[in-house]
């Protein structure tokens, strides 16, 4: 009985955890000296695109010049012996990323990644500019989008973070998917192809960005195989985040 236990709990220990690597990406200066190591599960497609997400960022967070993002073969740390960044044994799993928010304060894209609502209480007090605000837009994980309004003004960045964490929202969908949208902002063409809601408002901000429109007040989107939407206003879309506010709208009837 005893042996049977023990090749029991062999096999068990033996089988590749859920949540393991699978790919890593170092942060590395303009003398190929790694700064920083990021690792994540590949996509369907094979690539580690979490990984250069995260690192991509951090690079921009940290305006580090000349760094530049590498993939490496194999994920570097996992659990139980594994091919890890030196000989012996990985130091074992690290933590899941559990927590994605991508919010726009006013026009400001702020993107908060972590494991803890702490973790995100820090980075938005770190990332939120100053000055006085009025309106959010936000997304956590796979919630459906919020835009948050106030009668006066949120004067500071607590005020602002104080509001975030009380409008985190996990009522959405668990895990990663695939989220594809197309569709134009006027006459200019933008593409979305997301794992989480998050991830789709963040793209949705930037190919809003990259058009250079100031404002406007059409949009033509289609989530998926569903049909085309025209969506209009009577007045003016001032900045990216009211524009994405309606494709987030749009996404969310379509993926609950």
């Amino acid at each position: 009985m005893k042996k049977t236990l023990l090749a029991a709990l062999t096999l068990v220990a033996a089988l590749p955890s859920a949540f393991a690597y699978t790919c890593r990406v170092d942060m590395v200066d303009m003398r190929g000296r790694v700064i920083d190591t990021f690792y994540a599960q590949e996509d369907f497609r094979g690539t580690c695109r979490d990984g250069l997400r995260d690192c991509n960022r951090e690079i921009r967070t940290r305006g580090v010049p000349g760094a530049d993002c590498v993939v490496r073969q194999g994920p570097g740390p996992g659990p139980g012996p594994g091919p890890g960044p030196g000989p012996g044994p990985g130091p074992g799993p690290g933590p899941r990323m559990d927590l994605e928010v991508t919010m726009m304060v006013e026009s400001t894209l702020i993107e908060l990644r972590g494991y803890s609502n702490s973790d995100i209480y820090n980075q938005c007090m770190s990332q939120v500019p100053f000055g006085s605000v009025d309106e959010i837009v936000m997304v956590t994980n796979n919630s459906r989008v919020r835009r948050l309004t106030t009668g006066g003004w949120w004067s500071n960045r607590q005020d602002v973070c104080n509001v975030v964490m009380q409008n985190l929202d996990f009522s959405g969908r668990q895990g990663r998917m695939i989220i594809d949208a197309y569709g134009s902002f006027e006459n200019r063409p933008f593409n979305i192809r997301a794992n989480t809601k998050a991830e789709a408002l963040s793209q949705c901000v930037r190919e809003y960005q990259m058009t250079g429109m100031y404002q406007s007040d059409e949009l033509s989107i289609a989530v998926g195989n569903m049909p085309m939407r025209r969506i209009t206003t009577g007045g003016w879309w001032s900045n990216g985040g009211a524009v994405c506010h309606e494709v987030m709208k749009v996404i969310d009837s379509v993926i609950f």
